[in-house]
């Protein structure tokens, strides 16, 4: 996501941002770590089908619920 912020703005937003990312769990920051690096050397239809396949992954390890 992008978004303007007022420089005054600036901090508080990073701050936020921030405090979001850390209450991902590990492996869903991995798997989205995993998406940017293989997406960028991908075209369009490979980059979705390696998020879909994170997705998938996610959904079956049940780890989006904060279950293992």
């Amino acid at each position: 996501m992008s978004r303007l912020v007022a420089a005054a703005d600036l901090e508080g937003t990073l701050a936020e941002i921030e405090t979001e990312i850390l209450k991902a769990p590990a492996e869903a920051l991995k798997l989205a770590k995993r998406c940017i690096d293989r997406g960028v050397e991908l075209d369009p239809k490979g980059a979705l089908e390696t998020e879909i396949a994170a997705i998938e992954e996610q959904l079956a390890a049940g780890s989006w619920m904060g279950r293992k």
